[in-house]
């Protein structure tokens, strides 16, 4: 049996997106995507619509996962952040965490 999970994505590259939804799906999880990839766009999103995660990478044009942090807990506080990065450092990932981030990959 699958679980619905409503996944808020901060990713500015479709084929990320894509992997994610399918690692997801490949542990039973159907999960409902909304993707943004502006600070705008995830104002808006967070305002209007219900999710259960957000799953952001670290670096993307015009910001990161530190906005994206910041502006869910002022909009969201109690929604979960994971960050999800293949350059993320350790003194980042340590700093993201003290800053309210729940996991990094």
């Amino acid at each position: 049996m699958s679980k619905t999970i409503r996944v808020l994505v901060v990713e500015d590259v479709d084929d990320d997106v894509l992997l994610l939804t399918l690692e997801l799906t490949k542990n039973g999880f159907l999960p409902i995507v909304t993707q943004v990839d502006t600070t705008d766009a995830l104002r808006a999103s967070l305002s209007t619509d219900t999710h259960d995660v957000v799953i952001t990478d670290h670096n993307m044009p015009g910001f990161n996962s530190e906005v994206v942090l910041s502006i869910v807990k002022e909009l969201a506080p109690d929604l979960p952040v994971i960050i999800v990065s293949g350059s993320i450092g350790e003194k980042i990932a340590v700093a993201a965490m003290k800053s309210g981030a729940h996991d990094y990959i």
